[in-house]
C-alpha cells in the first residue's frame, strides 16, 4: 500500500488530517468487509513515507460527509468518522468518490449521486 500509485489502484483512498499538529498521509484500502487504515510519515529529510501505524476497521464503522462547498485549491474538506471518532480531513474529489462508492457498495463513480466531483449540485 505504501508504494502503490493511486492512479493504478482504484481501491486505495488517500487523505490528510486537518488541524494543528496533524502531519502525515493516511490511506484506506478495502479487504472484504474490513478496511486497512495506515498512517504514513511526512516525506521530510529523506526519511518520510514510512508506516507509523496501521489497523483494520469494519466497513460499517466508517462514514464520510463532505463539508458543503468548501474547497482549498483542488481539495475537498470532509468529516471522516472511524469507529465513532470524528476526523477533519482533506482529500481530492476523486478520493471522495472512491470512498463513497466503496462504502455504499457501488460498482463505480457512475452509481454515486451527484456530479463528477461528488458534491451536490449548486
Amino acid at each position: 500500500m505504501r508504494t502503490a500509485v493511486l492512479s493504478e489502484h482504484a481501491q486505495i483512498i488517500e487523505f490528510k488530517k486537518r488541524g494543528v499538529g496533524e502531519k502525515g498521509t493516511w490511506r484506506l484500502q478495502p479487504d472484504c468487509d474490513l478496511f486497512l487504515i495506515c498512517q504514513f510519515a511526512d516525506k521530510t529529510f529523506g526519511m518520510g513515507g514510512k508506516p507509523r501505524q496501521a489497523a483494520y476497521v469494519s466497513r460499517h464503522d466508517i462514514q464520510i460527509q463532505h463539508e458543503g462547498d468548501r474547497w482549498l485549491g483542488k481539495a475537498v474538506n470532509a468529516n471522516l468518522s472511524i469507529s465513532g471518532a470524528a476526523n477533519k480531513v482533506r482529500l481530492n474529489p476523486e478520493m471522495l468518490l472512491r470512498l463513497e462508492s466503496l462504502l455504499t457498495g457501488a460498482e463505480g463513480p457512475s452509481q454515486v449521486q451527484g456530479d463528477r466531483t461528488g458534491l451536490p449540485p449548486k
